[in-house]
Formats: structure tokens, C-alpha cells, sequence
């Protein structure tokens, strides 16, 4: 089944940053929520937040000038509470994962990630 993603739902579109649009269903896929919601936008945040701080930031990048340059000297872009708050209203295609669920799936991939 393909991954797919819906914006419409969003309170601003235009206003999510061009790398955000492009990683969020990644995150939604990789931390088990399909729809982000003013209920679960902070439970949203906290397991992207874990998840990069576990295995590296989904996004890479270098502002220039209030631009976003991923080509010259790329460096880690963590998720911002803001930018979580942004994505209100996305769905996505993705399996759903209860919290004792995306705890240990977290912990596999620490596992896979991290080496001695």
C-alpha cells in the first residue's frame, strides 16, 4: 500500500515549510499517528522528539539569509513544537501505534541505529 498524505484539513498550508511538507508523513509513518489533532498534536511532537533524539533529525539543513539551503553544509533540523502545531489537521496513511506500542518500536530503533 502506497504512502499517502492530506494537507487540506491543515489551518495553512503555504505556511508549513517546504522540508516539513516533505518529512512530516515519514515521521507520521515511523511514530504511529495518521491524523495530527489538537489532542494528540503534543503526543505527535514528544514521539518525533524521541525518535530524533534516538536515531537523528529527519530533516537536514542550512539557513541562509531565512532560507533554507539543504545542499550547503547540511546540519540537523529537529522537529519544533511550532512546526508540530502546524501540522493540525494532516492525515496519513499509516499504521497506528498504541504508546506501549511505539515504545518498544523506538526502542528497536535505537537498537538498529546505535552502535557500540
Amino acid at each position: 500500500m502506497p504512502l499517502t498524505w492530506d494537507y487540506t484539513e491543515t489551518a495553512d498550508f503555504e505556511a508549513i515549510e517546504p522540508s516539513l511538507r516533505q518529512t512530516a508523513p515519514f515521521m507520521c509513518m515511523t511514530v504511529g499517528i495518521g491524523h495530527i489533532t489538537e489532542d494528540n498534536v503534543e503526543d505527535f511532537y514528544r514521539r518525533v522528539n524521541l525518535t530524533e533524539l534516538a536515531t537523528g533529525a529527519f530533516r537536514f539543513a542550512h539557513e541562509t539569509d531565512g532560507e533554507f539551503d539543504t545542499e550547503t553544509n547540511p546540519t540537523p533540523y529537529l522537529l519544533t513544537p511550532d512546526e508540530a502545531r502546524s501540522l493540525v489537521g494532516m492525515r496519513c496513511n499509516v499504521t497506528p501505534m498504541t504508546k506501549a506500542k511505539f515504545k518498544g518500536h523506538l526502542f528497536t530503533l535505537h537498537e538498529r541505529f546505535v552502535t557500540f
